[in-house]
């Protein structure tokens, strides 16, 4: 029997442990390649999140969500005219969350780039969900340190709607950017951030991406405030302020003179002349042109007080209750025509001419309404004979154009039941101009024609 060598046996065993500890380091190197290409494998999942947005109409569902919560009957803004965002966003975690805001259509795309612009920075925001889910308080929104914007609310202390009924403000990180005033702190937890030197993650201060980004679409920065300070708030500014800023003022809508409706957004001689009326109705409004939420709300309180729908609308209802007859009733003295030596006897035109020349030496307040205009053009501040009647009504064919008739009645001549006067006015930068007017008359019973006409009676 052959057997091998002691030098051929350790020969041998040499060769196998060789043959082992390749197979080990081989081992080795396969389990690193297999690592790395499993940490290739999931990288793509653990990059940077790319900033996300979408902007919506209000859905049914969540219409009935908001009412009777963040939205009821009165609120200055309508359901339809918010938008719904749902974007993501930093936390204080370091990890990106996603969110909601609800804000009005006319803001919402400014309001993206503000958060894109946010998110870019990495700007921690805690939270960031509908007032909904806090039953539409806003205490208990702030003390969750909760980002928030439409709640159809009043200003802290009441008095007013806060711009936060209009879906065109918003509250960012309420504990790290608290409300202060009279050393009143809300909410509470916002008492540890008061000295703003003392800059922590998630404060707002002067300058930095939060406040440049707003200021970027036109809206106001509470901190700046004098009276009181609101770190987390930032409102729409004024219309002038939010135009320049933005090179726009409200992009989802535009102006249509002359036409209906004149509502919120729109800016021109047509919302001037209803801010004009506004002020001659005793509403304290600014007459700037522009119809922001201080427009709106006169107007719908205008509407409430006048038994008109409270929509916010200027349509032909609302606008010919704008322009009807004052309480006062302007002086004519001044005024020495008379509209019967102007009126063709024959076709009843009315020459418009002479009233419009004194209407522009008189001043505005001749013609501030078409109903105005036609009580100094027709004297109807004098005194009437006993039994006469005087009927003025008004119709706003549009904005830009009112219809007044005036009929005259039980008339001391006993051959004329009545006279009427159907004028025309079209507005202009000084107020309303007589642009034609129509004489025309209707017989005692037995004493001719029994409908207005421009025949004389016998």
């Amino acid at each position: 029997m052959n057997r091998s060598s002691p030098a051929v046996l350790s020969t041998v065993m040499s060769t196998r442990i060789s043959y082992r500890a390749v197979a080990v380091v081989c081992g080795l190197l396969l389990a690193l390649v297999a690592g790395s290409a499993r940490s290739a494998a999931v990288s793509p999942q653990t990059a940077t999140p790319a900033f996300d947005a979408t902007i919506a109409p209000i859905s049914d569902t969540l219409a009935e969500e908001m009412r009777g919560v963040s939205w009821r009957a009165g609120c200055p803004v309508a359901i339809s005219d918010l938008r719904l965002i749902t974007m993501n966003h930093w936390g204080f975690d370091g990890a990106a969350h996603d969110g909601e805001l609800v804000v009005h259509a006319a803001v919402a795309d400014d309001i993206v780039e503000v958060f894109r612009q946010l998110f870019a920075a990495r700007f921690p925001i805690k939270a960031m969900q509908r007032i909904e889910r806090y039953a539409g308080d806003d205490e208990a929104s702030m003390e969750a340190d909760n980002t928030s914007a439409f709640n159809c609310r009043q200003i802290t202390g009441g008095g007013a709607f806060s711009k936060h009924a209009w879906g065109m403000a918003v509250d960012i990180n309420p504990v790290e950017n608290p409300y202060v005033r009279d050393g009143r702190v809300l909410p509470p937890a916002g008492a540890t951030f008061l000295d703003r030197g003392d800059h922590r993650a998630g404060m707002i201060v002067a300058g930095d991406v939060v406040t440049t980004a707003m200021a970027a679409i036109g809206f106001d920065w509470g901190g700046d405030w004098n009276r009181l300070q609101d770190y987390q708030h930032f409102e729409v500014a004024d219309p002038a302020g939010r135009a320049q800023a933005t090179g726009r003022s409200c992009p989802d809508y535009s102006e249509h003179p002359g036409t209906y409706p004149v509502k919120l957004c729109h800016s021109g001689q047509a919302v001037t002349g209803v801010q004009q009326q506004l002020v001659r109705h005793g509403y304290d409004v600014d007459v700037d042109g522009y119809f922001g939420p201080q427009t709106l709300a006169a107007i719908q309180r205008f509407q409430r007080d006048h038994g008109l729908e409270v929509d916010g609308l200027v349509g032909p209802l609302t606008w010919s209750a704008l322009v009807a007859c004052a309480d006062q009733v302007p002086s004519s003295a001044a005024w020495s025509g008379d509209a019967f030596d102007l009126t063709d006897r024959k076709t009843g035109v009315i020459d418009v001419a002479p009233f419009n020349e004194f209407r522009a030496s008189a001043g505005s307040d001749v013609a501030a309404t078409p109903c105005d205009a036609a009580r100094v053009l027709l004297h109807l501040d004098r005194p009437f004979l006993d039994g006469e009647t005087v009927d003025v009504a008004v119709s706003a064919d549009s904005i830009d154009v009112v219809g007044v008739t005036v009929t005259i009645g039980r008339l001391a001549d006993d051959s004329i039941e009545a006279v009427r006067y159907q004028l025309r006015f079209e507005r202009d930068d000084a107020g309303f101009r007589l642009a034609a007017g129509t004489w025309a008359q209707r017989c005692q019973p037995g004493r001719g024609h029994q409908d207005f006409s421009t025949e004389l009676c016998v």
